[in-house]
């Protein structure tokens, strides 16, 4: 199991500045198309029965608790916890240690008012793309909201030389469930790509404490024989090996039916995987463009897409969603 996830030069945000070659565009072969799995199956209507608390959630109206320049830091803090379900902490409040039995993080805190006005404000930005309720439901028990953290610097102390913009766990040894976010840049911004990403892979573990995207049925979308290169052992200089290149949309002839992987930072492992196919379509839901352009149109990248997204269908309470960005993207883009 991953736990934390750290941002680097090969993660999509990186993948945005390479500008890999897409794979060819035409006629999928869809010849030796694989059915999806469909193993997992959904949640009980008891399961699914709403909370109050999630109906009171759901009937917030955005409107009333847009962000404005002249809001001081609370009153910003407040109305997006209101909105999406989450809790955000910055400035003091910030925890600073993070960790679990694979790998140990320290972030600064970070207390420039302006700036950490900025961030909120990206922030906000980010989360209203997704549907309305998703991240309360995104919590993993009803009283443990994803906690937000803005932050300084991070660094890991298990790997001293990774860059880490964002990162997140599912086995966090104070048992929260969130999301660490570098604003210390210039005047507090930062890549909301690399939100999106990590996003994901909150998304992920929510699925998997639910018995859902189980790691046998994902293995059965990638290619014959196929293994990821991250190794268990954290000290392995090859943990994050990105030589493989194979099954990528990376030269011109590539054909769509040999693309199993949107790029080398994909072949990580599952989660990485996942995520850099997804944010592929949060982007174009937020900014109308492709980091990576077609890759859609590949039939492997089509059937790990719709795995996923029934995935997502069988967990969560879709009744209150306004609007569904990854479905949206993908049937503009497939």
């Amino acid at each position: 199991m991953i736990r934390f996830k750290n941002i680097t030069a090969m993660l999509l945000s990186g993948v945005l500045v390479l500008s890999l070659a897409s794979c060819s565009i035409g006629e999928p072969d869809i010849t030796n198309k694989v059915v999806n799995p469909s193993v997992s199956v959904g949640l009980s209507e008891e399961a699914r029965k709403p909370t109050s608390r999630l109906i009171e959630n759901a009937v917030v109206n955005y409107d009333d608790y847009k962000l404005s320049e002249s809001d001081d830091l609370k009153t910003m803090e407040k109305k997006i916890e209101t909105k999406y379900g989450v809790d955000i902490v910055f400035g003091d409040e910030v925890r600073t240690e993070f960790g679990d039995e694979s790998e140990q993080i320290v972030a600064e805190k970070y207390t420039n008012e302006a700036n950490i006005k900025t961030a909120l404000m990206t922030l906000d930005n980010i989360l209203n793309v997704y549907p309305k309720t998703f991240f309360y439901q995104l919590r993993l028990t009803e009283d443990s909201p994803v906690k937000i953290y803005m932050t300084g610097h991070i660094k890991s102390l298990t790997y001293p030389d990774a860059n880490i913009n964002a990162c997140t766990s599912d086995t966090d040894s104070k048992g929260e469930f969130y999301l660490l976010i570098d604003i210390a840049g210039i005047d507090g911004t930062f890549n909301p790509i690399d939100i999106m990403h990590e996003i994901v892979h909150l998304t992920d573990f929510k699925l998997k404490s639910k018995g859902f995207l189980k790691t046998e049925e994902w293995a059965k979308l990638n290619p014959e024989g196929f293994t990821y290169t991250e190794r268990s052992d954290r000290k392995s200089e090859d943990k994050y090996n990105f030589g493989q290149a194979e099954y990528c949309p990376l030269k011109e002839g590539t054909q769509p039916s040999d693309v199993y992987f949107i790029a080398p930072y994909s072949q990580a492992n599952e989660y990485e995987d996942r995520a850099t196919l997804l944010t592929n379509a949060m982007v174009f839901a937020l900014y109308g463009y492709e980091v990576e352009p077609n890759v859609y149109k590949c039939p492997h990248l089509q059937e790990k897409m719709e795995f996923w997204m029934a995935q997502v269908k069988k967990c969560f309470d879709t009744a209150y969603w306004d609007k569904s960005p990854w479905e949206d993207s993908y049937s503009k883009l497939k």
